[in-house]
């Protein structure tokens, strides 16, 4: 892998971590509702799932950065990771934008449920466990089935806009890149053809430096 891939691996991965990190902020103030999953979708489908992965960690180091220390970050990094790898493969079964959303769907309940375990397994101390896991869950109810219809809704209908705009994107920089290696291309060629040529040129000075000796000699 070339500097100039490097480069651009860097540079897309930061970019697609600020965008996350500002969509979360942008949406912040309505409870339960994000368009980080629909991003982290058309990224995975888009740019790949090793861009997607650094991408989705960098910006969960982002918000640890932004927000106090709890029990979210395991949370964030269980959630967010799982989202990327399984909407990449099942991109790979088949692209289809109401599948994914299911999918994204599913995936945002579970992440309630996770949630909400945690929760209990860390603060409960007078209810036994499922007794505790239903007054927290019922309690949330509300904010969970926002959360799920959201991002099912985001999902189905951002996905087909936004994911040829990705695609697109990566064409015009893979393009990009070709044409910068034909040139380079062009640009070596000529010293490669010219280096072959200069040593039949030095060859004659000497052989003709040899031969006004050995004329010199015979007279």
């Amino acid at each position: 892998m070339n500097k100039r891939r490097v480069a651009l691996d860097v540079a897309t991965c930061a970019m697609m971590s600020a965008m996350l990190t500002a969509v979360k902020l942008a949406l912040s103030w309505i409870p339960n509702v994000e368009a980080v999953s629909v991003l982290i979708v058309v990224f995975a489908l888009g740019f790949g799932l090793r861009r997607t992965l650094t991408a989705v960690n960098c910006f969960i180091l982002t918000e640890i950065i932004l927000y106090p220390a709890h029990i979210w970050i395991l949370c964030y990094f269980i959630h967010w990771n799982t989202l990327a790898i399984v909407v990449y493969f099942v991109g790979k079964i088949k692209e289809n934008s109401i599948l994914l959303a299911i999918v994204v769907a599913f995936l945002t309940f579970l992440f309630g449920v996770s949630t909400t375990t945690f929760e209990v397994l860390i603060g409960n101390s007078i209810y036994s466990f499922w007794k505790a896991f239903a007054i927290r869950y019922a309690a949330g109810t509300w904010y969970f089935v926002t959360h799920i219809v959201c991002n099912f809704l985001t999902v189905s209908i951002l996905t087909p806009v936004l994911l040829p705009v990705v695609r697109k994107l990566l064409k015009s920089q893979r393009t990009e890149g070709v044409r910068r290696e034909d040139k380079t291309s062009e640009t070596e060629q000529p010293e490669r053809n010219a280096s072959p040529t200069a040593e039949p040129h030095k060859a004659d000075k000497i052989k003709t430096k040899t031969d006004n000796a050995d004329t010199s000699a015979v007279n």
